[in-house]
Protein backbone atom coordinates (compact mmCIF):
# COMPACT_ATOMS: atom_id res chain seq x y z
CA UNK A 1 0.00 0.00 0.00
CA UNK A 2 1.23 3.48 -0.86
CA UNK A 3 0.40 6.25 1.57
CA UNK A 4 -0.34 9.72 0.19
CA UNK A 5 0.31 12.42 2.76
CA UNK A 6 -0.64 16.07 2.71
CA UNK A 7 2.07 18.09 4.47
CA UNK A 8 2.92 21.76 4.82
CA UNK A 9 5.72 21.15 2.32
CA UNK A 10 3.39 19.57 -0.22
CA UNK A 11 2.09 16.09 -0.99
CA UNK A 12 4.29 13.09 -0.27
CA UNK A 13 4.11 9.36 -0.92
CA UNK A 14 5.50 6.63 1.32
CA UNK A 15 5.32 2.86 1.68
CA UNK A 16 5.35 3.15 5.48
CA UNK A 17 4.30 5.86 7.90
CA UNK A 18 5.38 6.15 11.56
CA UNK A 19 3.04 8.22 13.71
CA UNK A 20 4.90 9.46 16.80
CA UNK A 21 3.05 12.59 17.89
CA UNK A 22 2.91 11.49 21.54
CA UNK A 23 0.11 10.66 23.93
CA UNK A 24 0.11 14.08 25.62
CA UNK A 25 -0.63 16.23 22.59
CA UNK A 26 -3.62 18.08 24.06
CA UNK A 27 -4.38 19.03 27.66
CA UNK A 28 -7.72 17.62 28.81
CA UNK A 29 -10.11 19.63 30.97
CA UNK A 30 -13.39 18.02 32.09
CA UNK A 31 -16.57 19.78 31.02
CA UNK A 32 -17.64 20.85 34.49
CA UNK A 33 -20.96 22.73 34.45
CA UNK A 34 -20.38 26.33 35.48
CA UNK A 35 -16.61 26.39 35.06
CA UNK A 36 -16.82 29.76 33.31
CA UNK A 37 -18.44 31.25 36.41
CA UNK A 38 -15.49 30.50 38.70
CA UNK A 39 -13.96 33.87 39.72
CA UNK A 40 -10.62 32.55 40.99
CA UNK A 41 -7.60 31.43 38.98
CA UNK A 42 -7.97 28.24 36.96
CA UNK A 43 -5.22 26.49 35.06
CA UNK A 44 -4.36 23.07 33.72
CA UNK A 45 -1.24 21.44 35.12
CA UNK A 46 0.48 22.03 31.77
CA UNK A 47 0.67 25.70 32.78
CA UNK A 48 1.82 25.10 36.37
CA UNK A 49 5.41 26.11 37.06
CA UNK A 50 6.05 26.64 40.80
CA UNK A 51 4.02 27.16 43.99
CA UNK A 52 4.89 30.65 45.20
CA UNK A 53 1.76 32.21 43.68
CA UNK A 54 -0.39 30.03 45.91
CA UNK A 55 1.06 31.21 49.20
CA UNK A 56 -1.66 31.43 51.89
CA UNK A 57 -4.31 30.48 49.31
CA UNK A 58 -6.95 27.74 49.39
CA UNK A 59 -6.13 25.49 46.45
CA UNK A 60 -8.04 22.62 44.89
CA UNK A 61 -5.97 20.23 42.78
CA UNK A 62 -8.04 17.87 40.63
CA UNK A 63 -6.62 14.53 39.52
CA UNK A 64 -5.23 11.21 40.68
CA UNK A 65 -1.99 10.88 38.75
CA UNK A 66 1.62 11.83 39.29
CA UNK A 67 1.16 15.45 38.23
CA UNK A 68 -1.71 15.92 40.68
CA UNK A 69 0.19 14.30 43.56
CA UNK A 70 3.41 16.21 42.93
CA UNK A 71 1.68 19.57 42.48
CA UNK A 72 -0.48 19.07 45.57
CA UNK A 73 2.54 18.13 47.69
CA UNK A 74 4.52 21.12 46.44
CA UNK A 75 1.72 23.65 46.81
CA UNK A 76 0.96 22.31 50.31
CA UNK A 77 4.29 23.71 51.44
CA UNK A 78 3.06 27.30 51.00
CA UNK A 79 -0.75 27.25 50.71
CA UNK A 80 -3.21 27.78 53.54
CA UNK A 81 -5.14 24.69 52.43
CA UNK A 82 -4.76 22.10 49.70
CA UNK A 83 -7.55 19.73 48.72
CA UNK A 84 -7.08 16.96 46.19
CA UNK A 85 -10.19 15.98 44.26
CA UNK A 86 -10.10 12.27 43.38
CA UNK A 87 -12.72 10.42 41.34
CA UNK A 88 -11.11 6.97 41.44
CA UNK A 89 -8.62 6.06 44.21
CA UNK A 90 -5.25 5.71 42.48
CA UNK A 91 -2.56 3.09 42.51
CA UNK A 92 0.36 4.28 44.66
CA UNK A 93 3.83 2.78 44.67
CA UNK A 94 7.14 3.77 46.22
CA UNK A 95 9.83 5.15 43.96
CA UNK A 96 11.77 2.05 44.92
CA UNK A 97 10.92 -1.16 46.77
CA UNK A 98 13.65 -2.88 48.81
CA UNK A 99 16.19 -0.79 46.93
CA UNK A 100 14.86 -1.69 43.46
CA UNK A 101 13.58 1.30 41.42
CA UNK A 102 9.90 0.94 40.55
CA UNK A 103 10.59 1.33 36.82
CA UNK A 104 12.86 -1.70 36.89
CA UNK A 105 10.05 -3.64 38.55
CA UNK A 106 7.71 -2.45 35.81
CA UNK A 107 10.13 -3.63 33.12
CA UNK A 108 10.63 -7.01 34.82
CA UNK A 109 6.88 -7.53 35.26
CA UNK A 110 5.94 -6.46 31.73
CA UNK A 111 5.31 -10.05 30.47
CA UNK A 112 3.20 -11.03 33.49
CA UNK A 113 -0.48 -11.50 32.49
CA UNK A 114 -3.23 -9.27 33.86
CA UNK A 115 -4.77 -12.08 35.94
CA UNK A 116 -1.50 -12.45 37.86
CA UNK A 117 -0.68 -8.75 38.02
CA UNK A 118 -3.81 -7.82 39.97
CA UNK A 119 -2.99 -9.89 43.09
CA UNK A 120 0.70 -9.07 42.76
CA UNK A 121 -0.04 -5.34 42.63
CA UNK A 122 -2.26 -5.69 45.71
CA UNK A 123 0.52 -7.43 47.64
CA UNK A 124 3.10 -4.80 46.66
CA UNK A 125 0.71 -2.05 47.76
CA UNK A 126 0.14 -3.64 51.18
CA UNK A 127 3.86 -4.16 51.73
CA UNK A 128 5.05 -0.73 50.65
CA UNK A 129 2.24 1.80 51.22
CA UNK A 130 0.33 2.34 54.49
CA UNK A 131 -3.44 1.96 54.50
CA UNK A 132 -4.87 5.33 53.44
CA UNK A 133 -8.56 4.38 53.54
CA UNK A 134 -9.20 6.71 56.46
CA UNK A 135 -7.87 9.58 54.37
CA UNK A 136 -10.07 8.91 51.34
CA UNK A 137 -7.52 6.91 49.36
CA UNK A 138 -8.32 3.20 49.69
CA UNK A 139 -6.36 0.78 47.55
CA UNK A 140 -8.06 -0.30 44.30
CA UNK A 141 -10.42 -3.20 45.14
CA UNK A 142 -8.35 -6.13 43.93
CA UNK A 143 -8.01 -4.99 40.33
CA UNK A 144 -5.33 -2.33 40.55
CA UNK A 145 -3.57 -3.41 37.38
CA UNK A 146 -6.82 -3.70 35.45
CA UNK A 147 -7.70 -0.20 36.63
CA UNK A 148 -4.35 1.02 35.28
CA UNK A 149 -5.07 -0.57 31.88
CA UNK A 150 -8.57 0.91 31.82
CA UNK A 151 -7.76 4.44 32.99
CA UNK A 152 -4.24 4.72 31.52
CA UNK A 153 -3.27 6.60 34.69
CA UNK A 154 0.29 5.78 35.73
CA UNK A 155 0.53 4.89 39.44
CA UNK A 156 1.58 7.70 41.75
CA UNK A 157 5.26 7.39 42.62
CA UNK A 158 5.38 8.43 46.26
CA UNK A 159 7.82 11.28 46.79
CA UNK A 160 6.33 12.62 50.03
CA UNK A 161 2.71 12.61 48.86
CA UNK A 162 1.67 9.87 51.30
CA UNK A 163 3.23 11.72 54.24
CA UNK A 164 1.48 14.94 53.22
CA UNK A 165 -1.88 13.15 53.12
CA UNK A 166 -1.36 11.45 56.48
CA UNK A 167 -0.28 14.70 58.12
CA UNK A 168 -3.35 16.56 56.84
CA UNK A 169 -1.40 18.96 54.63
CA UNK A 170 -3.33 17.47 51.70
CA UNK A 171 -7.02 16.71 52.23
CA UNK A 172 -8.62 14.26 49.81
CA UNK A 173 -12.12 15.20 48.61
CA UNK A 174 -14.56 13.65 46.10
CA UNK A 175 -14.90 14.50 42.42
CA UNK A 176 -16.26 17.84 41.23
CA UNK A 177 -19.91 17.78 40.15
CA UNK A 178 -20.52 21.41 39.23
CA UNK A 179 -19.29 24.95 39.80
CA UNK A 180 -21.45 27.88 40.90
CA UNK A 181 -19.32 30.97 41.08
CA UNK A 182 -16.96 30.57 44.01
CA UNK A 183 -18.71 27.42 45.23
CA UNK A 184 -17.80 23.96 43.96
CA UNK A 185 -20.33 21.21 44.58
CA UNK A 186 -18.76 17.79 44.92
CA UNK A 187 -20.45 14.51 44.01
CA UNK A 188 -21.16 13.72 47.67
CA UNK A 189 -23.04 17.00 48.12
CA UNK A 190 -20.34 18.87 50.02
CA UNK A 191 -19.34 22.37 48.93
CA UNK A 192 -15.82 23.80 48.65
CA UNK A 193 -14.82 27.43 48.15
CA UNK A 194 -11.22 27.39 46.89
CA UNK A 195 -9.37 30.46 45.74
CA UNK A 196 -7.67 28.57 42.92
CA UNK A 197 -8.13 25.39 40.90
CA UNK A 198 -5.37 23.37 39.23
CA UNK A 199 -6.70 20.70 36.89
CA UNK A 200 -4.14 17.89 36.71
CA UNK A 201 -6.60 15.94 34.58
CA UNK A 202 -4.27 14.53 31.99
CA UNK A 203 -3.86 14.71 28.25
CA UNK A 204 -5.23 13.16 25.08
CA UNK A 205 -3.35 12.08 21.93
CA UNK A 206 -5.85 14.03 19.78
CA UNK A 207 -4.95 12.20 16.56
CA UNK A 208 -8.48 11.64 15.29
CA UNK A 209 -8.01 14.21 12.53
CA UNK A 210 -4.93 12.33 11.31
CA UNK A 211 -6.04 8.69 11.45
CA UNK A 212 -9.54 8.70 12.90
CA UNK A 213 -11.11 7.21 9.75
CA UNK A 214 -8.69 4.27 9.52
CA UNK A 215 -10.11 2.09 12.30
CA UNK A 216 -6.90 2.18 14.33
CA UNK A 217 -8.21 4.07 17.39
CA UNK A 218 -10.32 2.85 20.31
CA UNK A 219 -13.27 4.73 21.79
CA UNK A 220 -10.91 6.85 23.90
CA UNK A 221 -8.89 8.01 20.92
CA UNK A 222 -5.86 5.83 21.74
CA UNK A 223 -4.26 3.43 19.22
CA UNK A 224 -5.50 -0.15 19.27
CA UNK A 225 -2.00 -1.35 18.38
CA UNK A 226 1.49 0.12 18.64
CA UNK A 227 5.10 -0.68 17.88
CA UNK A 228 5.56 -3.11 15.00
CA UNK A 229 1.93 -4.22 15.09
CA UNK A 230 -0.34 -2.79 12.40
CA UNK A 231 -4.05 -2.98 11.61
CA UNK A 232 -5.40 -4.72 8.48
CA UNK A 233 -7.25 -1.51 7.70
CA UNK A 234 -3.99 0.48 7.68
CA UNK A 235 -1.05 -1.70 6.54
CA UNK A 236 2.26 0.11 6.82
CA UNK A 237 1.04 2.54 9.48
CA UNK A 238 3.11 2.21 12.66
CA UNK A 239 2.32 4.06 15.88
CA UNK A 240 5.11 4.75 18.38
CA UNK A 241 5.06 6.37 21.81
CA UNK A 242 1.30 6.70 22.23
CA UNK A 243 0.76 4.16 24.97
CA UNK A 244 0.99 4.00 28.76
CA UNK A 245 3.15 1.26 30.28
CA UNK A 246 4.43 0.57 33.78
CA UNK A 247 7.90 0.15 32.31
CA UNK A 248 8.08 3.84 31.42
CA UNK A 249 7.36 5.77 28.24
CA UNK A 250 10.96 6.39 27.13
CA UNK A 251 11.79 2.71 27.61
CA UNK A 252 8.76 1.72 25.54
CA UNK A 253 9.52 4.25 22.81
CA UNK A 254 13.00 2.75 22.43
CA UNK A 255 11.56 -0.78 22.22
CA UNK A 256 8.87 0.21 19.75
CA UNK A 257 11.25 2.22 17.54
CA UNK A 258 13.64 -0.72 17.25
CA UNK A 259 10.79 -3.08 16.45
CA UNK A 260 9.39 -0.76 13.76
CA UNK A 261 12.84 -0.32 12.23
CA UNK A 262 13.32 -4.10 12.04
CA UNK A 263 9.87 -4.59 10.54
CA UNK A 264 10.42 -2.00 7.80
CA UNK A 265 13.92 -3.32 7.06
CA UNK A 266 12.55 -6.84 6.68
CA UNK A 267 10.21 -5.68 3.94
CA UNK A 268 13.11 -4.82 1.65
CA UNK A 269 15.36 -7.73 2.62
Amino acid sequence: MTWRLQTSAGDREADNVVLATGGSRTAYVPNWPGLDSFPGSFRHSVDYREPSGYRNRRVLVVGAGNSAAEIAAEVAQVAAEVCLSVRTPPNIIRRDFLGVPSQLLGIALRPVPETAMNPLAAVLRRLSVPNLSAYGLPAPPGDGFTQFLRSRTVPILDHGFVAAVRSGRIRVVPAVESIHGHQLRMVDGTVLTPDDIIAATGYRPNIEQLVGDLGVLDESGFPKVHGDHTMPSAPGLYIVGISVELSGLLHEIAREARAVSSSIAAQSA
